[in-house]
């Protein structure tokens, strides 16, 4: 089964604002609605903030949405800050503490 892949490239090489970051939340949250599993492709972003990420990546778990995230050529440290990230938004939306 082919997934659907979104290039974040096209929102530019340095994705830094949490309202891109919403932006970019959306567009994945309608691509997981309508495959389930998505691949996320990094090529050519030279960097992804904390708070872009958070945004775009881990406020999926807030919002509900469900399914697979396939992260490709992300930039150093940023496929390892969104897996912390979602962590926490988990444990926030189970009741735990946020670290």
């Amino acid at each position: 089964m082919k997934m659907e892949a979104v290039r974040l490239v096209q929102f530019g090489e340095t994705l830094a604002s949490r309202h891109l970051g919403r932006q970019v939340r959306a567009v994945l949250a309608e691509a997981l609605q309508r495959h389930g599993r998505i691949v996320v492709e990094m090529a050519g972003v030279e960097v992804a903030a904390p708070g872009f990420l958070d945004e775009a990546f881990a406020k999926l778990v807030h919002d509900g949405v469900r399914g697979t995230i396939e992260l490709r050529h992300a930039p150093h440290g940023a496929e390892h800050l969104v897996r912390r990230l979602v962590a926490r938004r988990k444990a926030m939306a189970a009741g735990g503490r946020a670290r």
